[in-house]
């Protein structure tokens, strides 16, 4: 009769038990295979180091200065004070929470060096060059445990700062400059340029950690041009380039007089009969609409304004000029509205 039933019964209901024994099997096993939770010993550096104790950071880590560990204290070091207190102290906070059987100072959250990282304590401390502050911030008045919040852009302006390398090995024990980021593949050619301009933070985004930024960038493209500086690209197209994005052609281009000094050998393609002479078809370009960021991009000074026509002797800037010129006399090139004794002086 049982086994009629759980014939009858519907599938959902069967798969609904199934699933419900499979996930309690999972649950059980990720517990059981799972490593040990990191135990976050409940210390307070503010009330050791900044209250009434105004212990020393070395008073704990005594290998500070000797050694790449700072080093953790032993028991005996705070039993003195705890062996007091710990009696009126819940468990957490009493001083056993913070050791293990052996005696070994429990693990705590600290800050983990990734990779192939490694940081000296004794290299930075020795001497008196670093205060612990310097890295972990104000310890004195911390709660918990401080972790030094320092990115690699940090580390590398405080070596650069102290005259310290920045050699990749100074701080890793296998990456060197031949390792290539996992970016650099075959398409990265093509792709790199986009990287360089967005100013990303990322360390595989930097190119100045492996390369000399000016003189890498410009030796090989002396010798290898940008895929888009075609024909029509340096006949034509640079100058709406430059135009919409100067900065990027800053990139490559640093001398703030490189378009000025190539133009003076070759005119823009603009500059055509008709540009300049009695047709002053040039006009245009500046004052329809005004704008500072056509001419004056190489005529920096006015350009050829002083040798605009001077106003006659008998004219004065006071006068209406349109009063005449423009209605019964021709004008000699096109009327933007401006003011006529702005280039007429």
């Amino acid at each position: 009769m049982q086994v009629l039933t759980a014939r009858n019964e519907p599938k959902r209901v069967r798969r609904t038990i199934a699933r419900a024994v499979l996930l309690s099997f999972l649950a059980v096993s990720a517990c059981l295979l799972a490593p040990p939770a990191e135990i976050a010993v409940a210390f307070d550096h503010a009330l050791h180091v900044g209250g009434e104790q105004n212990l020393k950071c070395t008073f704990c880590h005594p290998s500070t200065s000797t050694k790449d560990q700072a080093g953790m204290p032993a028991p005996e070091i705070c039993a003195p004070c705890h062996d007091k207190i710990d009696q009126d102290q819940p468990a957490e906070r009493r001083l056993r929470s913070f050791f293990d059987e052996a005696s070994r100072y429990r693990r705590t959250p600290v800050a983990q060096l990734g990779g192939d990282l490694r940081f000296s304590h004794q290299a930075h401390v020795r001497g008196g060059q670093l205060d612990c502050a310097e890295c972990h911030g104000d310890i004195a008045h911390s709660q918990g445990i401080p972790r030094p919040e320092l990115s690699k852009r940090d580390c590398m302006s405080c070596h650069t700062e102290r005259g310290a390398s920045n050699e990749c090995a100074t701080c890793h024990g296998q990456l060197d400059k031949s390792w290539q980021p996992a970016t650099h593949d075959a398409a990265w050619i093509a792709q790199h340029g986009v990287t360089v301009r967005s100013q990303a933070e990322g360390s595989a985004n930097r190119c100045e950690m492996c390369h000399d930024a000016q003189s890498s960038c410009a030796a090989c493209h002396r010798e290898t041009l940008p895929a888009d500086h075609t024909q029509h690209f340096r006949l034509r197209g640079h100058g709406v380039q430059a135009s919409a994005d100067r900065s990027r052609c800053v990139t490559c281009h640093h001398r703030r007089d490189f378009c000025q000094s190539c133009h003076e050998q070759t005119q823009p393609r603009s500059h055509v009969a008709g540009f300049g002479g009695s047709q002053n078809r040039h006009c245009s370009g500046c004052h329809v609409p005004a704008s500072a960021s056509g001419c004056t991009v190489c005529h920096a000074g006015g350009g050829g304004h002083p040798t605009a026509t001077p106003l006659p002797v008998s004219h004065n800037p006071a006068m209406n000029c349109r009063m005449c010129h423009g209605q019964g006399v021709r004008l000699p090139h096109y009327d933007p509205g401006s003011r006529c004794t702005d280039c007429h002086r």
